[in-house]
């Protein structure tokens, strides 16, 4: 049997091809890189890694969703812009950088939004979207230039640097978030989303921004308010065994 002789412009073609697929097959694939999910950055800028710790260490329901899909989360796990964390019956703590604590009750969906650093300004770009469920947060003073901003369905917190809880749900059949700050040297920002009203909310005072935006007043909490806060708060956990500390 005759066989035609393959023309040179073909050889060539072919010989790339070969190439390309041996350079394809040889790439790495990295199991919790999420590029696609990283917001665009400036040269001089990187995305600064979130490790996510486990609280609780028993089999409690935790879930990381990341670009690529859900995966089981684990003491230790790196988080990037773009992933969200689920709990289930479990609670789970981030750390973030080494410094920021942020405990999720169970039943809570947050987003990691956006975690970048700019190396040339030194300066940290930190947003979390809490879909539902509940957080607690321990933000050292951030340095100045430095973001650190809680979104909800109804409200944004933005934060300097305090310890302070933020919860959704309802009140009175309306979409709520409700803001503690228990330790706060200059308060915390909180805005309503849907009114655009804005105040600050100071130390041991509590607020809630409604759907219907409606932003109430903060008031000061007495002793034995902060108790039955702080006893309302319990319940989120319930008796999952779940931890409630940092």
């Amino acid at each position: 049997r005759n066989i035609t002789p393959m023309h040179p412009s073909k050889k060539i073609l072919f010989a790339f091809l070969l190439v390309s697929v041996a350079a394809f097959s040889s790439c790495p694939v990295w199991a919790n890189s999420t590029p696609s999910s990283l917001p665009a950055v400036p040269p001089q800028q990187s995305a600064a890694a979130i490790p996510l710790e486990i609280e609780n260490q028993d089999a409690l329901r935790v879930e990381v969703q990341e670009i690529s899909g859900d995966v089981s989360a684990a003491k230790g796990a790196i988080l990037h812009s773009g992933d969200t964390i689920k709990t289930g019956k479990g609670s789970c703590r981030l750390l973030i950088d080494g410094k920021a604590k942020v405990l999720l009750t169970p039943h809570t969906n947050l987003k990691i939004s956006e975690a970048i650093r700019d190396t040339q300004a030194k300066t940290d770009s930190t947003v979390l979207m809490l879909d539902s469920g509940n957080l607690k947060i321990e933000l050292p003073k951030l340095k100045k230039g430095s973001r650190f901003e809680v979104n909800t369905p109804t409200a944004i917190a933005t934060v300097r640097g305090t310890i302070f809880y933020i919860q959704t749900g309802t009140t009175q059949g309306q979409a709520s978030t409700k803001l503690y700050v228990d330790e706060s040297k200059g308060g915390v920002g909180f805005k309503n989303l849907f009114s655009g009203q804005s105040l600050i909310v100071p130390a041991f005072s509590l607020s809630n921004a409604l759907a219907n935006g409606n932003l109430d007043k903060p008031v000061q909490l007495t002793d034995e308010q902060k108790e039955a806060f702080f006893e309302a708060w319990k319940q989120f956990f319930g008796s999952s065994g779940a931890s409630q500390q940092f």
